[in-house]
């Protein structure tokens, strides 16, 4: 199962679909990623909001306003336009499905640099036990 799957079956089922999910992700790339998402969280007075999403704990609710502060019209315009909603829709859709996104985006790159580094850290215990 891909990550547009396990997110897609994570969310609430509120008419958000694997198309919707992969433009979301998309979106927080062309955004910048977590790191700027991140930021633009704490600007808003937002950060633990985020942190929460980041971390291992229970996720915390988001309203479609706080959405519209985060990211502005602009942004969720081009968002909403890519994905066929209105504004509103797209913040209420946001506000129930970005805390499910983001927490596994973050969880595969942790997936990642993990996997990336196991080659390294077996070579070097390799070369202590065998030197």
């Amino acid at each position: 199962m891909d990550i547009i799957e396990q997110i897609t079956d994570s969310l609430p089922k509120k008419g958000i679909n694997a198309k919707d999910v992969k433009e979301i992700i998309t979106w927080v790339r062309y955004l910048g990623g977590i790191k700027s998402l991140t930021l633009r969280f704490e600007i808003a007075g937002l950060g633990l909001i985020m942190d929460s999403w980041l971390s291992k704990k229970q996720n915390s609710a988001i309203s479609s306003e706080q959405i519209q502060d985060v990211f502005g019209m602009v942004d969720l315009y081009s968002l909403a336009t890519s994905i066929g909603r209105t504004l509103a829709g797209t913040a209420d859709m946001l506000a129930s499905s970005l805390p499910v996104v983001i927490e596994h985006i973050n969880a595969a790159s942790v997936l990642k640099k993990q996997q990336r580094r196991f080659p390294i850290v077996l070579k070097t215990f390799m070369s202590k036990m065998f030197t």
